[in-house]
């Protein structure tokens, strides 16, 4: 068996031995699959990290993950990379990072032996002369609080400083070791460029005394059930309970193995120089991973996966869960409209460029040639375990044993374009963009039940109604002993266009364009975005039989427990995005869900779903006083005055997603309720009092679980000097020195101010009278025109109206209304309406003399008062004023037009007139004289009284 193979010790081995080999191999790895797609974050250089080639990883007590490169040691926190490349920090490459019993790391070099660090600082470095063999430095681990180290010439055991050391002296082979392990009878194997030794007895010997070998070992594994495997550059070992097994290509893609780990759910993963090879359930997984060379496999306290690159910086696994499957992978099209998970593990997948078969990991298409009625697959529906119809867009055919073939009932169909099928009884029922029609398995009858154009897109059965269900033009039906009624099953939204229907013993669950409906019994739960759904857009539907309803949206998928949302996207494991119909969602035998998108199939196994339930730690990375960094080690901080600002920075270390990591946090001295979780992970406070302050933060990761821990932080803001006991004594003894001066001086102040205080009088009331004065004219002034208005105009008719009648003198009074105002308002707006009242106003203004008074009477009329003034003069002037109106062109924005006035006159001349009422109402006849008479003109009232 071609890249399999037994080595065998120099005597014959027995037939049982072989026996137990092969039984084991086949077991283990009974089947090879290649998955080429898996999800992962990837962290470079431009993102913080110190060097592109990673060859070792650990995560320190806080969960802090460390990263050695060619060129140092790099730290994330899950915002931010610190880098460690300058003393006395390692600046070599950097092998190996191991995290000891005492919360401890230590690092191992290339070429300046290994550093220890206890929170983050260097604690010891251990060189030559602390009696190291090699500063070379392969391989750490820790057995019994002895650390042990693999070295370049020999094995270093380390304890409370003492140094003992396993080399060839001791019958070690070959010193050069890049890896140690024990296994469960505390052996110790040790791997080295030549092979793989076993120290037994004080002895070294091949493993089993069956197992001589040349290998160059990279690495050495105890796995929990107490195998031990050998990465090296010709494969995978494994020795288990006496047996050896070789795996090397081709059923893996590379024999050079650089690294492994022992992952969740008792999965493998092995690191190669061709991408990432995963162990799991008797089945090899082969992942690409861009066909990035890999050096290093870790895997943290939250279960998530790094990889460490040559050259391709950091890698981390999000979610294994789910599986990609695309052409590179054997799909005839990436766009997946249609599924059906058989009972084996069969799939059926439906394309618009033909049907695919996949068998375990093997897919087979079929197209035209192989019986196809057309390329685009829309559907499938069961007749039995190994017959199931399938629905194209040029009529069915049945699949069944690996071929395609029609019979009567499928040439019955004909060419009839499928969108959907479903057998209930014996009838195939099929949706179609003209209806939905029927055919008997039995008979061979066939019909239409619902007649004209619908476009049928689902179809599903109510089997606790004994119903058949479909939707056509978005609205849904039901079928039952040959009646069709149409339902709304979300009761008031008669307005839905429904997408997909599902049902079964609790409730019915319907996907509409705009949201998904929980419907159980007369009660109606709506979900949309705000409720935590993806998209209101919903496609396809699927109850997985464990209590949760999958939702397929336009924007990833949703898997909805009857209580809350959980949402799968790009960020977390389904880089699908958008299903296509509601038949691209099947479920298998093994609890599978296999979901259609236009970037290919996707596969989501629930037993690789690892839910985080790891609480995150909480941890102060920086505080800036006045926008100046200061220690965090400082645990109790004094700050300069109240005026200080002090900016707080933290993290919580989570990483299945560094972005859902929310914060709450509070200040006491300030306020003792926790602030509501949010994503911001720093805070600044300024203008505090004087106090005693301590800062509280807690974290939640992606779950909602909150950090095992508060992170604190206490500081003391000091009272201003004038707030100060001894500063308050001192200062009222001076007030009592100065007391007796400032009374004598009062004296004098009061004396030499007492002028300067009656000049001020003088000058206030001198300004008092000017605002009277000010406030008096506004009281008496249009603000629109800056005439007079009719309030004054009153007083003022009334004086005129005294003094004519003392001294027998006469008086004339100007009534002006302008023609077509309303006009100009509706045509040109208000704001032209404004400017001609003003253009009119000013013209008024000019016309008359100083001692004549000028008021605008109300909208669009203005009253002129004209003392000492005939008849003869009063026409005079209202002429000069019509004219000069008329002649005015007035214009808003480049619009220009014209207008004009009419005027009534009247002269007081001995009349026996009371009242301002009464002269208002004869200029009043004059004025609508002039306006029956074709307005632009002047008209006068001569009226006597008697």
């Amino acid at each position: 068996m071609k890249g399999i193979f037994l080595v065998l010790n120099r005597t014959k081995i027995k037939f049982s031995y072989f026996i137990l080999y092969m039984s084991y191999f086949f077991i283990f790895f009974a089947n090879t699959a290649f998955a080429s797609k898996l999800l992962y974050k990837k962290y470079n250089v431009s993102q913080g990290l110190l060097q592109s080639q990673i060859k070792s990883i650990v995560q320190d007590e806080e969960g802090g993950m460390w990263f050695g490169t060619v060129s140092g040691l790099s730290y994330y926190n899950g915002k931010h990379f610190i880098n460690y490349k300058d003393p006395p920090y390692p600046r070599s490459s950097v092998l190996d990072l191991f995290r000891d019993s005492n919360g401890h790391i230590w690092v191992a070099t290339v070429g300046e032996g290994v550093y220890v660090l206890k929170n983050g600082k260097i604690f010891r470095h251990y060189t030559k002369s602390d009696g190291l063999p090699s500063l070379r430095i392969n391989r750490i681990m820790e057995k019994n609080g002895y650390i042990w180290l693999g070295t370049g010439n020999g094995i270093v055991i380390i304890k409370d400083s003492i140094i003992d050391i396993i080399d060839s002296s001791d019958g070690l082979p070959d010193a050069r070791v890049n890896s140690i392990v024990f296994d469960g009878e505390d052996n110790l194997w040790v791997g080295t460029v030549s092979g793989i030794y076993v120290m037994k007895d004080s002895k070294f010997i091949y493993p089993y005394n069956r197992f001589r070998n040349k290998l160059f070992v990279h690495y050495l594994l105890r796995t929990k059930d107490g195998r031990i495997l050998a990465a090296t550059r010709y494969g995978i070992w494994i020795f288990n309970k006496g047996a050896v097994a070789h795996l090397g290509p081709p059923r893996i893609p590379s024999a050079f193995i650089t690294h492994m780990v022992e992952g969740p759910h008792g999965s493998i993963y092995f690191t190669t120089d061709r991408g990432l090879i995963k162990l799991y359930k008797n089945h090899i997984f082969h992942y690409k991973l861009e066909n990035l060379y890999l050096n290093y496999i870790y895997v943290d306290r939250e279960q998530n996966i790094w990889i460490g690159t040559r050259g391709g910086g950091l890698l981390k696994l999000q979610n294994e869960a789910f599986t990609h499957y695309t052409l590179e992978d054997g799909l005839p099209d990436p766009a997946v409209i249609s599924i059906k998970a058989l009972g084996d593990t069969t799939l059926l997948i439906g394309t618009n460029k033909g049907m695919a078969l996949k068998s375990g990991e093997k897919i087979r298409v079929f197209a035209l040639q192989d019986g196809l009625p057309d390329m685009r697959v829309t559907s499938f529906s069961p007749l039995s375990k190994n017959r199931i119809f399938v629905g194209t867009w040029k009529g069915i055919v049945i699949y069944e044993k690996g071929r395609l073939y029609h019979n009567r009932l499928t040439r019955l169909v004909g060419n009839l374009r499928v969108n959907c099928m479903e057998i209930m009884g014996d009838t195939l029922f099929l949706g179609t963009p003209s209806g939905l029609h029927f055919v008997s398995l039995t008979t061979k009858k066939q019909g239409t039940i619902l007649k004209g154009k619908h476009d049928v897109t689902f179809i599903t059965r109510d089997s606790k109604n004994n119903a058949l269900l479909f939707i056509a033009d978005g609205n849904v039906y039901s079928w039952r002993e040959g009646i069709i009624q149409k339902l709304n099953p979300a009761g008031y939204h008669q307005d839905l266009v429904y997408t997909t229907i599902l049902t079964n013993d609790t409730a019915i669950y319907a996907g509409t364009e705009s949201g998904f409906f929980v419907i159980k019994g007369n009660k109606i739960t709506k979900l949309g975005e705000k409720d935590g759904l993806s998209d209101f857009y919903v496609v396809a539907l699927l109850d997985d039989k464990k209590g949760n309803i999958w939702i397929g949206t336009n924007r990833g998928i949703n898997r909805f427990s009857g209580k809350d949302v959980r949402i799968y996207n790009s960020t977390n494991g389904f880089t699908g995005e958008e299903l296509i119909t509601p038949q691209s969602i099947s479920l298998d035998s093994q609890g599978n869900i296999w979901f259609g998108a236009f970037t290919g199939l996707f596969s989501y196994n629930p037993e690789l779903e690892f839910v985080d339930t790891v609480p995150p730690y909480t941890k102060i990375t920086r505080i800036e006083i006045n926008s100046n960094p200061v220690q965090i080690t400082k645990k109790f901080l004094k700050l300069p005055g109240s005026r200080s600002s002090v900016k707080i920075e933290f993290v919580g270390l989570s990483f299945k997603d560094e972005t859902d990591v929310t914060y709450s946090y509070r200040l006491l001295g300030y306020s003792d309720e926790w602030t509501k979780p949010s994503k911001e992970n720093e805070i600044t406070f300024i203008n505090l009092k004087p106090g005693n302050y301590t800062f509280q933060v807690k974290s939640y990761n992606r779950e909602g679980i909150p950090s095992r821990n508060v992170a604190t932080y206490s500081f003391f803001i000091p009272a201003p000097l004038w707030q100060r006991p001894y500063f308050q004594v001192l200062s009222f003894m001076v007030f009592l020195l100065l007391l007796y001066a400032l009374t004598q001086m009062r004296v004098k102040w009061v004396k030499r101010n007492e002028e300067k205080f009656k000049r001020m009088v003088r000058e206030k009331t001198r300004e008092l009278e000017q605002k009277s004065y000010e406030l008096e004219q506004l009281a008496i002034t249009d603000p629109l025109t800056g005439l007079y208005n009719r309030r004054h105009l009153n007083d003022k008719i009334k004086m005129e109206i005294e003094r004519s009648k003392r001294y027998r003198r006469k008086f004339s009074y100007l009534m002006i209304d302008v023609d077509g105002f309303k006009q100009i308002n509706d045509t040109f707006g208000h704001t032209a309406g404004d400017d001609v009242l003003r253009i009119i106003a000013k013209i008024i203004k000019d016309h008359i003399r100083e001692a004549d008074f000028a008021a605008r009477y109300g909208g669009d009329e203005f009253v002129i008062l004209l003392p000492e003034t005939s008849l003869k003069g009063a026409l005079a002037l209202a002429e000069r004023i019509r004219s000069t109106v008329e002649r005015t062109v007035f214009g808003l924005n480049e619009i220009e037009f014209s207008t004009t006035v009419s005027i009534g006159v009247f002269t007081y001349d001995k009349q026996e007139i009371e009242t301002p009422e009464e002269l208002l109402r004869i200029i009043d006849w004059a004025l609508y004289r002039a306006k029956i008479m074709g307005k632009n003109r002047v008209e006068v009232v001569k009226h006597k009284f008697h």
